[in-house]
């Protein structure tokens, strides 16, 4: 028994064909992916710094301690924005730094007994 002359040509036992993605496909998918992740690791900051509570914050940096790194404290050196001096005023803001924080008042005047005005009568 001979082989067929053409045995290349035989077709093979399995005829369908085999489904392999793409490079291109496999390619989108990667970059979709990463592109993702950032997006999500974006997002999952700036819901850690503005949404949660300190006692959520603080529950997420007991199972993921880096995260500390990423609260929103404040400086030690940061100053609250004030106005430039107005050398035309007549009063400074050390002048309001010096008075105390009560001032005294004149105590109030108990209005004085008057007549109706008119004839009486």
């Amino acid at each position: 028994m001979s082989l067929p002359h053409d045995f290349k040509e035989i077709e093979p036992y399995n005829t369908r064909k085999k489904t392999q993605p793409s490079r291109r496909k496999v390619g989108v998918f990667i970059v979709g992916s990463v592109l993702f992740l950032i997006m999500a690791i974006i997002a999952g900051l700036f819901v850690f710094q503005n949404v949660l509570r300190p006692s959520q914050q603080q529950r997420v940096i007991n199972i993921l301690p880096f995260m500390g790194t990423f609260l929103n404290q404040p400086d030690e050196d940061a100053r609250i924005p004030t106005a430039e001096p107005n050398p035309n005023s007549g009063i400074s803001a050390e002048d309001l730094l010096q008075m105390p924080f009560s001032t005294p008042t004149s105590p109030p005047q108990a209005p004085s007994p008057t007549p109706p005005e008119g004839d009486g009568g």
